[in-house]
């Protein structure tokens, strides 16, 4: 840091100095001024005399340029010292500024910032379930409790008191049920005597009329059971207005309590090694008129009816135990067949397999004639049979949004016969007709009618056959691919063709690709690092003037394209390092 000289004289001259500059910006209002005039005027006088190489000139110059380096000298200080005096106020007093802030703000945008933080938690609890402690439990008690404000606006917004579980006591759940007409419920058996507080806590909520929401987990099949058999005891088998539901069966679900006599070990007898009997619960009993949303984990549901379900997800795991799990397709085909009105489907499947290999395709398809989207996470040792199947027995001729992933198990690292046969899962299972009564030609499995499509593969690939893709996907206007391990894309490379020069005589001629890509509109690449040539700039050359936007995130090895790419695409291109 720079130092104020330390000569009194000298220094008062510089503080007089700089005072009389700051008094004429003052006056000027920090308009542009002679500088010359302002800091050193002598000199302004002496340089303009005849005598240009006078001893005094000279001397006036000299003099002139030191007061010019102490006056900015001391400057610097200034500033220096003013940059920490910033620095130490800021930080003694930001709390203070935060709090006064904060409570300047009025009470409908507070509302607002409760009901975002309160929804926010509620996300977390249906993710992790919810906290151990009753006093912790739900973010409005937190707030509730800062300050007679907070409590006030808190007490007159019913959706912040709609959250209750078993890990809570009757009088909590008593106030929940007074302040908010719609309830989302939480059961978890691990907790304490968890069958007991079940028990307890269901004969606590009724009426179900109140119930909007209602998300159970469990970490055996028998606890399930038997909740499931409880819920139609006290609510008379009708839940008039619960709109969405999640049962999750979570084998490795972390044991936070000793269970006592209560618990079961949850994978004790069910069979789900070596038969496919004990997948399936009914939920017959159960009527759900208003049903929305419906999540189930690890077993498939048997006489559900929900006739105004929009969104349905299915997982199937395996465990730590267990990890490779046979599932009933049979059954879950006919699932799907209660799902007449669905508009969302997706599926979830680690180490899922099937006993035996069924030809769904022979046999009709389930027809979903809302179903819009349709997402599959593919995780681990999933059976390359059991997925097949699993796409065999839709109709997907109405989807218009397609999500793939297939992602590496918690390891962080996926076994050799997953990478070794993972272009057959991929390529045969979801984008190939395996019929053997299928002609040549028909082996892609079309998905007619969709415009949106997303592939993240996160596994190690030498190659994705994107030409296949387009031609499964003849309408796809936007695709997203995420392959940070691909080292091939296979984009087709061929230039579109002018539609007047294309014959319309096609019986003999070979399938070209090249037209399967021509409604593509948005292409937007992610991550895909492990290849550096220019078929990516060949293939968007070869779509022309149709292609209205290009998002390349992430991928590092294409920089050296990035300006042919801005110079082809203009405004249409987007690069994210």
């Amino acid at each position: 840091m720079s130092e104020i000289p330390a000569d009194s004289e000298e220094s008062g001259l510089l503080q007089l100095k700089i005072h009389e500059v700051l008094e004429t910006f003052k006056e000027s209002r920090l308009k542009h001024q002679d500088t010359q005039n302002i800091w050193c005027p002598r000199w302004a006088t002496a340089k303009e005399t005849a005598d240009k190489n006078s001893a005094s000139k000279i001397q006036n110059a000299k003099t002139t340029l030191l007061k010019l380096k102490a006056i900015k000298n001391a400057l610097i200080t200034i500033v220096d010292s003013l940059d920490e005096t910033i620095e130490l106020v800021t930080e003694e007093s930001s709390n203070i500024i935060r709090v006064a802030g904060f409570s300047s703000l009025p009470d409908d945008v507070l509302a607002r910032i409760f009901e975002m933080n309160h929804w926010e938690y509620k996300k977390e609890a249906e993710i992790y379930g919810l906290a151990k402690k009753p006093q912790n439990v739900c973010s409005s008690n937190v707030l509730a409790q800062v300050c007679q404000r907070f409590r006030r606006i808190i007490l007159h917004i019913p959706c912040l008191w709609d959250i209750i579980s078993n890990t809570q006591d009757e009088r909590w759940i008593s106030i929940a049920k007074d302040r908010s007409e719609n309830l989302s419920l939480f059961v978890s058996d691990n907790v304490a005597r968890a069958k007991t507080s079940i028990a307890d806590f269901l004969r606590r909520t009724s009426p179900t009329s109140q119930w909007k929401e209602l998300h159970a987990r469990f970490m055996g099949r028998k606890q399930c059971v038997d909740f499931i058999d409880r819920v139609p005891a006290i609510s008379g088998a009708h839940l008039p207005c619960l709109e969405s539901l999640s049962l999750q069966i979570d084998w490795d679900w972390p044991k936070i309590y000793s269970y006592g006599e209560d618990r079961d070990d949850p994978d004790e007898g069910d069979g789900f090694r070596s038969t496919t009997k004990s997948n399936s619960l009914s939920l017959s009993a159960w009527k759900l008129p208003e049903l929305k949303h419906l999540t189930v984990k690890n077993f498939i549901p048997v006489g559900m009816h929900c006739p105004a379900l929009q969104a349905c997800h299915i997982e199937l795991t395996g465990s730590r135990r267990i990890p490779h799990r046979n599932w009933d397709l049979h059954a879950l085909k006919g699932f799907l067949g209660c799902l007449s009105l669905v508009e969302s489907l997706s599926f979830s499947f680690s180490n899922a397999c099937t006993p035996k290999e069924d030809e769904f395709a022979k046999t009709k398809q389930v027809e979903f004639p809302r179903l819009k989207s349709l997402s599959i996470a593919i995780r681990a040792e999933t059976q390359e049979e059991f997925l097949r199947s699993v796409m065999d027995m839709m109709d997907v001729t109405t989807l218009s949004n397609l999500a793939i992933s297939m992602i590496p198990d918690e390891s962080g690292y996926l076994q050799s016969r997953i990478q070794q046969s993972f272009r057959a899962i991929f390529r045969r299972a979801v984008f190939k007709n395996q019929s053997s009564t299928m002609p040549i030609g028909s082996m892609v499995r079309k998905f007619p009618n969709v415009e949106t499509f997303s592939l993240n593969l996160m596994e190690q690939t030498a190659k994705i056959h994107c030409d296949m893709i387009f031609d499964a996907l003849p309408r796809a206007q936007g695709v997203i691919l995420e392959l940070p391990r691909c080292s091939d894309l296979g984009l087709p490379l061929k230039a579109l063709e002018d539609p007047s020069e294309v014959s319309d005589d096609t019986s003999e001629a070979p399938r070209d690709l090249s037209h399967s890509s021509e409604n593509l509109r948005h292409f937007h690449l992610k991550n895909c690092n492990a290849f550096n040539n220019d078929s990516v700039l060949k293939f968007l050359k070869g779509r022309g003037r149709k292609i209205e936007k290009v998002k390349i995130e992430g991928c590092y090895n294409l920089r050296r394209f990035e300006g042919d790419l801005k110079e082809m695409l203009g405004d249409k291109f987007v690069w994210k390092g």
